[in-house]
């Protein structure tokens, strides 16, 4: 993440919204910096930095998406060492279980299951009772289930940062008391079904879209 902050790598997606917070076009907020932490190294990664990264559910990016906005949201609120541990191993289990269902290729984008895994641990580290933290997922899940994978480049970092976003509004929300409900789209009535539902929309629903995707990529 430092790396892909003081470099020039890919579209400086980090380093745009750092640069944003400075300028007072962005809030100076634990949400911008979370998305400017997590998308700078992805910057780096698909910019072709040499450092190595974390791979989780067998991608870099997710293991990226999982840690940097918990590791971030940690220390600006002063979280301990044992919370911020214990969010993590949330956040990545909670990756792998997402990224799970929707299997090793997909044309779903891998970084949205560490987004909806993310909101969850936000919420588990602030003491959320377990309906929260769940719907936290819920309407991460919701909003960025139909984010395509168009191979590894440097729009990675730019959907890393939504998700991201995407995260915070979804924990937000959930603290709040709402969640996308049940029928609404691919939502079910608990998080695991929806999980499900996002399985069988990426495994089925998006070949044909993994095909038009591949053709559009290899076009002369």
């Amino acid at each position: 993440s430092k790396e892909g902050m003081v470099h020039d790598y890919g579209v400086n997606v980090g380093r745009n919204i750092k640069q944003s917070i400075e300028n007072g076009f962005y809030g100076d907020g634990v949400r911008n910096k979370s998305a400017s932490a997590a998308a700078a190294a992805s910057d780096a990664r698909m910019g072709g930095s040499a450092m190595p990264v974390m791979t989780t559910a067998g991608s870099g990016n997710v293991g990226l998406t999982a840690s940097l906005p918990v590791i971030t949201y940690a220390r600006a609120r002063n979280k301990t060492n044992e919370e911020l541990y214990r969010g993590l191993l949330f956040s990545l289990l909670a990756s792998v279980h997402i990224k799970a269902s929707i299997g090793r290729l997909s044309a779903y984008c891998g970084p949205m299951c560490a987004a909806g895994a993310v909101a969850g641990a936000i919420g588990f580290m602030n003491g959320f009772d377990y309906t929260t933290v769940a719907n936290a997922v819920i309407n991460t899940l919701a909003g960025v289930s139909g984010v395509l994978c168009d191979g590894a480049n440097s729009s990675c970092a730019v959907k890393i940062a939504n998700g991201t976003y995407a995260a915070y509004d979804g924990i937000a929300m959930a603290a709040n008391g709402n969640v996308v409900t049940s029928g609404d789209g691919i939502v079910a009535g608990d998080v695991e079904q929806t999980i499900r539902n996002i399985g069988e929309l990426a495994q089925k629903g998006m070949q044909e879209t993994d095909e038009v995707i591949l053709d559009i990529m290899t076009r002369d």
